[in-house]
């Protein structure tokens, strides 16, 4: 018969072995907490290989300055469009420039002035996105369409008159707004090919049904004039800018896009686009399609 005493003793032998074998079995973790988050850390969204960035912001200047004599136009190169390009947006009151490189000292002068609040550090590279002050930074794919709106307010009323070498055409909208709808193409080399079309948004809102994908969406939107007639087409290289704006003749679509498209008819608007960043490259695809 096992006494008490011994019984004591083989439970303590029992209770050591047992808490040192459990010791050796823990195993300390080989990690830290910050070794954790790095490798769960997300990667850096990438950008679409077709993708395109452009700057976007709004030059308030007195109907004086973004005249005929103009001091800021001379320095702006407005030959590269085609003269039949350059006509027939001028005979509808548009007129385009290109800008290669920094903007000239003529245009820091309008963007310094008292009506503006266009950062110049922003357009370097950093461009906020500030709906207040009209300055964005917008990422566009290969053939689909954006859209850049002209004007704040929604007009009750507003006639347009559009002209050709023949005729002239007018049109009045309900609950109007002015927009320019934008589609980019970027080539091979580098740069990028830039399509503005004026549009008319107007109307009430109405729901439609359209197709995409294989699938039908519900997308409620205004009715749209568009302007086919009118285009703008550039192709710019990183780093260039175009500017438009309405010309001396203060007439047609310039007249609604660009002086009274806020109410202030004492006041144009400058639209300046500049091209930060192009994906596309056709360098290790020479038998892929190239983009129209």
């Amino acid at each position: 018969m096992i006494s008490p005493r011994c019984t004591t003793n083989i439970l303590v032998i029992l209770a050591v072995s047992i808490g040192l074998t459990g010791c050796r079995s823990i195993v300390t973790p080989q990690w830290s907490l910050e070794d954790e988050v790095t490798k769960t850390t997300l990667s850096a969204p990438q950008l679409a290989p077709d993708a395109v960035i452009l700057e976007v912001a709004f030059i308030r200047v007195a109907a004086n300055i973004n005249s005929s004599d103009s001091t800021f136009w001379p320095d702006i190169d407005e030959m590269h469009l085609s003269v039949d390009d350059r006509k027939r947006i001028s005979q509808n009151g548009i007129r385009c420039g290109l800008i290669a490189g920094a903007l000239p000292d003529s245009l820091n002068e309008l963007i310094n002035g008292d009506a503006n609040t266009v950062d110049l550090e922003a357009l370097t590279g950093s461009l906020n996105l500030n709906l207040e002050n009209r300055n964005q930074r917008l990422q566009f794919r290969a053939g689909q369409a954006g859209q850049i709106v002209m004007s704040k307010s929604v007009k009750e009323n507003l006639t347009v008159i559009t002209s050709d070498s023949q005729y002239a055409t007018a049109e009045r909208f309900n609950q109007a707004q002015c927009q320019f709808q934008i589609k980019t193409y970027p080539q091979g080399d580098g740069r990028v090919r830039i399509e503005l079309i004026p549009q008319i948004h107007h109307g009430d809102p109405r729901a439609e049904f359209i197709g995409q994908d294989g699938a039908w969406l519900l997308k409620t939107q205004r009715a749209i004039k568009q302007y086919d007639a009118v285009p703008i087409e550039a192709l710019i290289s990183p780093g260039e800018s175009l500017l438009l704006s309405a010309n001396s003749d203060n007439k047609g679509l310039g007249r609604q896009f660009f002086v009274i498209n806020d109410d202030d008819e004492k006041t144009n608007h400058l639209l300046l686009m500049r091209l930060v960043h192009t994906q596309y490259d056709d360098l290790f695809a020479p038998n892929e399609t190239p983009l129209e």
